[in-house]
């Protein structure tokens, strides 16, 4: 059993928990570990296969496909099975999985395995979340059964595993998500931005990057644009990056609520955060979240963000720039966006303060940092 060697488990190949993946596995080679990972295809975003399995095979990880499916199904015991064989082969010294699924395959797995490896589960928030009533009693008693060792990724991630009692037989731990040093780098310039967009030069365009799933919030969104004036709708674009279950629905809610003519879907675009400088507002109304990338690299970026007021998007920090709006207020949201695309100075005024903000909170090296505290611990590393 290497002292250093960490596996990565991950049934959600897309969106935030892909890239959590992908900027700590980097960082961890950094530091002298070994990095191997089981993943599936189950869920994964179109150009995952392209870049990311290539990215891990450059930087020497051994990748393992294992079929992993959403829901709870009797594929499950086959799927455990071929992760337990793989973990009593290579014998890590870590097993860190990610999202509700991998989570519970990871756990159950090391239970009958006879040398077990240190095990770190990642919720980037929990299934039981999508519930009420007994449904959501029933989850957090399983999630209390599986227990372990925890790395949340935000404060309200935190507070909540700790109030339930996620981490029975087991220690908790937090880093929050963070970006590296050298994202700004990367974005394009507004003005190719904005061309790659198809804006003309005084719309004011408006992003929301998100899956469209029923969680993001999409439908009271599009909901509180239909309560703007004639006038105002003329004024913007809402641009919709990313594809999912509900885009059928959205669709037609869209039409039905008259607003399609400046709502466009975009569908999934690799690499989208890069555009983020040809837009004027970005909008978060998830309904519930882990801490998600697309709130800090809009904020990295230097666009101003309306997001729903829940706990993973509020921070007990000072000068926080982010605007707020409940959840399912549409008059809130709608007034919000209104201030916004009337106030041009405003607008520029939040960016300014929303880019520093986010660097001086939320690092990748601070996230690391505190990862590697956790793995000594769980694994007695030196």
């Amino acid at each position: 059993m290497s002292n250093r060697h960490v596996i990565h488990i991950l049934e959600a190949t897309a969106s935030g928990a892909r890239k959590h993946v992908r900027y700590i596995t980097r960082s961890l080679i950094n530091n002298d570990f070994r990095v191997d990972l089981i993943l599936s295809t189950k869920r994964a975003d179109p150009d995952f296969f392209e870049k990311d399995l290539d990215v891990y095979k450059r930087l020497g990880c051994r990748v393992y496909m294992v079929d992993m499916e959403r829901d709870a199904c009797m594929a499950d015991r086959k799927a455990i099975k071929e992760v337990r064989k793989i973990l009593t082969d290579e014998q890590p010294s870590i097993v860190h999985s990610h999202c509700g699924k991998a989570g519970f395959i990871s756990r159950m797995a090391i239970k009958k395995m006879k040398e077990k490896p240190a095990i770190v589960h990642t919720p980037h928030s929990y299934y039981f979340q999508n519930f009420n009533g007994l449904m959501q009693s029933l989850s957090i008693s399983f999630e209390r059964y599986l227990g372990g060792n925890i790395f949340c990724i935000s404060d309200a991630e935190y507070e909540m595993v700790k109030l339930l009692d996620l981490s029975r037989n087991g220690n908790l731990y937090k880093g929050l998500n963070g970006l590296p040093i050298n994202f700004k780098n990367k974005l394009m310039l507004r003005e190719q931005s904005r061309e790659e967009l198809k804006l003309s030069p005084n719309q004011i365009a408006i992003g929301v990057f998100a899956r469209l799933v029923k969680r993001k919030g999409h439908q009271w969104l599009l909901q509180s644009i239909a309560t703007l004036t004639v006038k105002e709708k003329q004024k913007i674009k809402i641009l919709l990056f990313g594809d999912g279950e509900e885009k059928a629905s959205l669709i037609k809610l869209a039409e039905e609520l008259n607003i399609s003519h400046i709502i466009e879907f975009k569908g999934y675009v690799p690499k989208a955060e890069q555009l983020l400088h040809g837009l004027d507002v970005c909008i978060l109304p998830s309904l519930y979240e882990g801490l998600s990338y697309n709130l800090l690299e809009t904020l990295a970026a230097g666009v101003p963000l309306i997001a729903s007021d829940i706990p993973a998007n509020r921070f007990n920090l000072d000068n926080c720039p982010i605007q707020y709006a409940a959840v399912d207020d549409k008059k809130m949201l709608a007034d919000l966006i209104r201030r916004l695309i009337d106030a041009p100075e405003w607008r520029e005024e939040i960016g300014e303060q929303s880019s520093e903000w986010v660097f001086k909170h939320f690092t990748l090296e601070e996230q690391v940092r505190q990862l590697l505290i956790c793995y000594r611990k769980v694994a007695n590393l030196n």
